[in-house]
């Protein structure tokens, strides 16, 4: 994994070091080379600890991670940094996540956060001690936020169900799959292109949205609909894909067989032991 170098990359890492010693009044890395130097940018992309930043934009997206931080996210550099840094939180902890950033833009900085984050393939680790502070341009004004950690440690794997069809109607299925999932103790990743959340679970536009691969995919769309869909599922896979009733036509049976989905030809919320009349209109 090469480095990322350009002028204007290495510009605003300078301006994540200094405005890290202007906040607390020590330097993140001691020693480093000096500004301008490659072996400068080439130590803080290959050093153990963990350095990201995202910039301003209203869902701010990361315009830097080092190596370690895209091996412990498990994602590669072009599509780290085209990621909004919320992605890298559970889904349940994105508002205490929010708290913090809050926190930082008050005061500047802190430099004993701790949370859990999760990778690209639904890894949970739990980070200690994070230095996390704000950016400051040249004019003193907010620049972004960046933070550092060395000390992390993994957790369980979660168990995550991407739900297809994700309805915000509490009287179709596709409702009722979101509450049955989180009842059972998954991280439910509702899949609906027009709403923002589905019972307070925040929705994904598409599978190429989703934060990681599903454990379990539960499908609710039309059979069409479905079968252009299932290519995308392989490629990003899943232990169990449920066709419910309705969605299981022959033509989606044998195109999800000939691409090696583990299909399950059932009703989810029998399979995870509950009534749909327990789970509202």
């Amino acid at each position: 994994m090469e480095p990322p170098t350009s002028d204007a990359l290495h510009a605003r890492l300078d301006l994540a070091l200094a405005s890290h010693r202007h906040w607390t009044g020590r330097d993140l890395v001691p020693g480093l080379p000096a500004e301008g130097s490659p072996a400068r940018y080439e130590a803080l992309w290959s050093m153990p600890r963990v350095l990201v930043s995202h910039g301003t934009e209203d869902d701010p997206l990361f315009w830097y991670g080092n190596r370690a931080a895209l091996e412990l996210w498990e994602l590669e550099w072009r599509t780290f940094t085209r990621t909004p840094s919320r992605y890298t939180a559970e889904a349940p902890v994105r508002g205490e996540r929010a708290r913090l950033l809050d926190r930082v833009t008050r005061t500047g900085f802190i430099d004993d956060y701790s949370g859990v984050r999760i990778s690209r393939t639904g890894r949970r680790f739990r980070i200690r001690q994070a230095v996390v502070w704000t950016l400051r341009d040249a004019q003193g004004l907010p620049a972004g936020q960046a933070a550092s950690f060395t000390d992390w440690e993994p957790l369980p794997m979660m168990k995550t169900a991407a739900i297809l069809g994700a309805s915000a109607d509490p009287a179709k299925f596709g409702h009722k799959a979101v509450l049955a999932y989180a009842l059972r103790g998954y991280t439910v990743w509702p899949v609906n292109p027009r709403e923002p959340a589905i019972a307070g679970h925040p929705a994904f536009r598409d599978l190429a949205s989703l934060p990681g691969r599903p454990t379990v995919v539960s499908a609710y769309l039309p059979p069409p609909v479905l079968l252009g869909l299932l290519p995308a599922l392989a490629a990003l896979g899943c232990d169990e894909l449920w066709l419910n009733p309705g969605t299981d036509s022959p033509g989606v049976v044998a195109e999800a067989g000939r691409l090696g989905l583990p299909v399950v030809r059932a009703c989810s919320l029998v399979g995870l032991g509950l009534s749909p009349d327990r789970l509202g209109p």
